[in-house]
Protein backbone atom coordinates (compact mmCIF):
# COMPACT_ATOMS: atom_id res chain seq x y z
CA UNK A 1 0.00 0.00 0.00
CA UNK A 2 1.06 3.78 -0.30
CA UNK A 3 -0.07 7.16 0.13
CA UNK A 4 1.02 10.95 -0.65
CA UNK A 5 0.74 13.24 1.62
CA UNK A 6 2.87 15.75 2.95
CA UNK A 7 5.25 15.69 6.10
CA UNK A 8 3.86 16.63 9.21
CA UNK A 9 6.70 15.81 11.89
CA UNK A 10 9.80 13.61 11.87
CA UNK A 11 10.58 12.07 15.44
CA UNK A 12 13.68 11.15 16.53
CA UNK A 13 14.90 7.00 16.38
CA UNK A 14 14.20 5.73 19.26
CA UNK A 15 15.98 2.29 21.01
CA UNK A 16 12.80 0.61 22.42
CA UNK A 17 15.17 -2.85 23.54
CA UNK A 18 18.42 -4.34 22.33
CA UNK A 19 16.76 -5.36 19.31
CA UNK A 20 14.77 -2.92 18.44
CA UNK A 21 14.07 0.59 17.36
CA UNK A 22 11.99 2.38 15.80
CA UNK A 23 11.15 6.34 14.49
CA UNK A 24 8.05 7.76 14.16
CA UNK A 25 6.74 10.27 11.66
CA UNK A 26 3.46 11.82 10.73
CA UNK A 27 1.66 12.19 7.23
CA UNK A 28 -0.65 14.70 6.24
CA UNK A 29 -2.95 12.75 3.64
CA UNK A 30 -5.53 15.30 2.04
CA UNK A 31 -7.69 13.23 -0.06
CA UNK A 32 -10.33 16.16 0.78
CA UNK A 33 -8.19 18.96 1.72
CA UNK A 34 -11.27 20.36 4.08
CA UNK A 35 -10.76 17.23 6.56
CA UNK A 36 -7.15 16.15 6.34
CA UNK A 37 -6.08 12.60 7.59
CA UNK A 38 -2.72 12.66 9.80
CA UNK A 39 -1.68 9.57 9.63
CA UNK A 40 1.02 8.63 12.26
CA UNK A 41 3.65 5.50 10.48
CA UNK A 42 6.78 4.67 11.72
CA UNK A 43 10.30 2.95 10.06
CA UNK A 44 11.89 0.39 12.07
CA UNK A 45 15.08 -1.34 12.28
CA UNK A 46 17.51 -0.57 9.77
CA UNK A 47 14.90 1.74 7.90
CA UNK A 48 14.75 4.57 10.14
CA UNK A 49 17.78 6.64 8.50
CA UNK A 50 15.77 6.68 5.17
CA UNK A 51 14.13 9.71 6.90
CA UNK A 52 17.14 11.64 7.18
CA UNK A 53 16.71 12.60 3.83
CA UNK A 54 13.69 14.72 4.05
CA UNK A 55 12.07 17.72 5.67
CA UNK A 56 8.59 18.62 7.54
CA UNK A 57 6.58 19.81 4.53
CA UNK A 58 7.80 17.74 1.79
CA UNK A 59 5.30 15.93 -0.60
CA UNK A 60 6.27 12.33 -0.02
CA UNK A 61 5.14 8.52 -0.95
CA UNK A 62 4.74 6.33 1.48
CA UNK A 63 4.96 2.84 1.08
CA UNK A 64 3.64 0.85 3.87
CA UNK A 65 2.54 -2.48 5.72
CA UNK A 66 -0.45 -2.56 8.32
CA UNK A 67 0.55 -4.59 11.38
CA UNK A 68 -1.31 -5.97 14.43
CA UNK A 69 -1.01 -8.16 17.10
CA UNK A 70 -3.18 -9.70 20.17
CA UNK A 71 -2.67 -8.71 23.68
CA UNK A 72 -3.93 -10.41 26.35
CA UNK A 73 -3.91 -7.82 29.74
CA UNK A 74 -3.22 -9.52 33.26
CA UNK A 75 -6.85 -8.54 33.97
CA UNK A 76 -7.69 -11.16 30.87
CA UNK A 77 -8.81 -8.51 28.42
CA UNK A 78 -7.97 -8.75 25.04
CA UNK A 79 -6.54 -5.59 23.12
CA UNK A 80 -5.41 -5.29 19.48
CA UNK A 81 -2.71 -2.52 18.94
CA UNK A 82 -2.27 -1.57 15.35
CA UNK A 83 0.39 -0.24 13.48
CA UNK A 84 1.14 1.45 9.69
CA UNK A 85 5.00 0.40 9.27
CA UNK A 86 6.66 1.85 6.57
CA UNK A 87 9.10 0.11 4.21
CA UNK A 88 10.16 3.23 1.23
CA UNK A 89 9.56 6.62 1.32
CA UNK A 90 10.11 8.42 -1.69
CA UNK A 91 9.77 12.39 -3.17
CA UNK A 92 6.05 12.25 -4.61
CA UNK A 93 6.91 14.51 -7.25
CA UNK A 94 10.17 12.99 -8.47
CA UNK A 95 12.81 14.70 -7.55
CA UNK A 96 15.74 13.77 -5.39
CA UNK A 97 15.34 13.88 -1.61
CA UNK A 98 17.62 16.45 0.16
CA UNK A 99 19.12 16.04 3.44
CA UNK A 100 17.44 17.86 6.04
CA UNK A 101 20.24 19.98 6.73
CA UNK A 102 20.54 21.07 2.92
CA UNK A 103 19.20 24.67 1.97
CA UNK A 104 16.83 24.52 -0.48
CA UNK A 105 17.50 24.59 -3.73
CA UNK A 106 17.47 27.31 -6.47
CA UNK A 107 14.78 26.60 -8.76
CA UNK A 108 17.18 28.06 -11.43
CA UNK A 109 20.76 26.62 -10.80
CA UNK A 110 21.65 23.71 -12.50
CA UNK A 111 21.48 20.43 -11.09
CA UNK A 112 25.20 18.82 -11.43
CA UNK A 113 25.53 16.11 -13.83
CA UNK A 114 27.04 12.55 -13.49
CA UNK A 115 30.66 12.30 -14.36
CA UNK A 116 31.27 9.41 -16.79
CA UNK A 117 34.94 9.22 -15.39
CA UNK A 118 33.65 8.41 -11.93
CA UNK A 119 34.93 5.08 -10.44
CA UNK A 120 31.99 4.94 -7.99
CA UNK A 121 29.15 5.93 -6.23
CA UNK A 122 29.51 9.72 -5.08
CA UNK A 123 29.37 10.19 -1.77
CA UNK A 124 25.79 11.40 -1.91
CA UNK A 125 24.97 8.17 -3.45
CA UNK A 126 26.78 6.35 -0.85
CA UNK A 127 25.28 7.70 2.11
CA UNK A 128 21.59 7.12 0.33
CA UNK A 129 22.43 3.60 -0.05
CA UNK A 130 24.11 3.31 3.86
CA UNK A 131 20.63 4.51 4.85
CA UNK A 132 18.65 1.92 2.76
CA UNK A 133 21.15 -0.65 4.21
CA UNK A 134 23.06 -1.82 0.89
CA UNK A 135 26.42 -1.45 0.49
CA UNK A 136 28.02 -0.48 -3.54
CA UNK A 137 30.57 -2.12 -5.24
CA UNK A 138 32.08 -0.70 -8.72
CA UNK A 139 32.92 -3.57 -11.58
CA UNK A 140 35.91 -4.12 -13.01
CA UNK A 141 35.86 -2.15 -16.46
CA UNK A 142 37.07 1.56 -18.26
CA UNK A 143 36.48 4.12 -15.87
CA UNK A 144 34.25 5.65 -18.69
CA UNK A 145 31.83 2.41 -18.37
CA UNK A 146 31.76 1.90 -14.69
CA UNK A 147 28.77 0.26 -13.82
CA UNK A 148 27.14 -0.03 -9.79
CA UNK A 149 25.79 -3.23 -8.34
CA UNK A 150 24.27 -2.98 -5.28
CA UNK A 151 25.07 -5.78 -3.27
CA UNK A 152 20.83 -6.76 -3.12
CA UNK A 153 21.53 -8.39 -6.31
CA UNK A 154 19.65 -6.31 -8.42
CA UNK A 155 21.74 -5.87 -11.69
CA UNK A 156 20.25 -2.24 -11.77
Amino acid sequence: MDIIGKIERIGQTVQVSDKFAKREFVVEYAKNPQYPEYINMQFVQDKCGLLDMYQVGQEVQVFFDLRGRKWTGSDGVEKVFNTVQAWRIAVANGQQPQPAQAPPNDAASVQPQPQPTQAGPTPQTQQMLTNAGMTATVAQQPATTAHTQLSDGIPF
